[in-house]
């Protein structure tokens, strides 16, 4: 890693600022050196099994947009990474929701995907659905890495092929327990390791019918809807126009499954979410005027609006 930060002249030390990964039996233990460049206020972080998984597959579901933003912001800042760029980034991702140990991982993973000639100007294009052309790009080449690999659901099944990674582990003694500790641990690393330890755990991860977040199972939960979901769901119960939502809801995420050649996700994003906010918007308008067969025909008329055409 040291040899990737040194060709930017990013000052990184293998004492202080590579990712220190304590395993206990249900949750891990990320120790953080308060000199290192990926400090913030803690120097250990709790992280519990399955969160690696579960925050990567949600960047896809609500933190998309902003995440694309990060980098339009990043190509007029900087032209190469840089140590600001380094800390920027890391803080960005932390606003994002991300624990910091991902959001170490993931400013690392960044730092191995550019090359010696690559600039923030030549590493990432916007407003392309070439998924060819994305991979000639490396920002472009770790988002579609992000968001096409790492589904939670696909990690945690007998399908899963664990990613090629190598790191370190020794074990030491801490409070007369005798722990695992991991080092030169990577992205690639971390999920393969959070995949092992949630299947060694019995951990469930599931995603809401409405939302499309992942979320674990706990006792309690059904296998349909997260809890915000659920409760939304019960305190609307007897809203004759949320009900008609989500019923044509449904209707547009089966379209998004069924398509023949567009990724789910990638139908989501052009039509299924384009037309949640437009319902939405307007939901409250014909609530609030009573008017039901005025929204059943606005929602017949947007079901169409949003879909792919002949030529899609």
């Amino acid at each position: 890693m040291k040899k990737h930060y040194d060709m930017w002249n990013i000052p990184w030390s293998e004492d202080i600022d590579e990712i220190n990964l304590v395993i206990k039996d249900d949750f891990y233990i990320n120790e953080i050196d308060n000199e290192s460049i990926f400090y913030k206020d803690i120097e250990y972080e709790k992280v519990n099994i399955g969160q690696i998984i579960l925050e990567i597959g949600n960047l896809l579901y609500i933190g998309k947009e902003k995440f694309f933003a990060l980098f339009k912001k990043y190509k007029v800042s900087y032209d190469v990474p840089t140590l600001e760029f380094v800390k920027e980034y890391f803080f960005d991702l932390i606003d994002l929701g991300f624990c910091q140990l991902l959001a170490h991982s993931l400013v690392d993973y960044i730092i191995l995907s550019f090359e010696k000639d690559d600039t923030f100007k030549n590493a990432y294009i916007e407003n392309s659905t070439n998924i060819e052309e994305w991979m000639d790009y490396p920002v472009n080449k770790m988002i579609v890495f992000l968001f096409g690999q790492l589904n939670p659901i696909h990690i945690m099944s007998k399908e899963y092929k664990p990613f090629n990674s190598i790191f370190k582990t020794h074990i030491t003694e801490i409070d007369n327990e005798l722990l695992s500790v991991c080092t030169e641990v990577d992205l690639w690393s971390l999920i393969n390791l959070d995949a092992l330890y949630s299947r060694k755990n019995k951990i469930k991860v599931l995603q809401c019918k409405y939302c499309r977040t992942f979320f674990i199972k706990t006792h309690g939960n059904n296998t349909a809807q997260c809890k915000k979901c659920a409760d939304i769901e019960y305190s609307q119960k007897k809203d004759v126009f949320y009900q008609l939502y989500r019923k044509s809801q449904k209707t547009m995420l089966q379209r998004s499954y069924r398509h023949p050649i567009i990724e789910s996700w990638q139908y989501q994003e052009r039509y299924t979410t384009p037309w949640e906010k437009d319902i939405t918007s307007v939901i409250d308008t014909f609530r609030e005027n009573n008017d039901y067969s005025g929204f059943e025909k606005y929602i017949r008329k947007s079901m169409d609006k949003y879909k792919p055409k002949r030529k899609d």
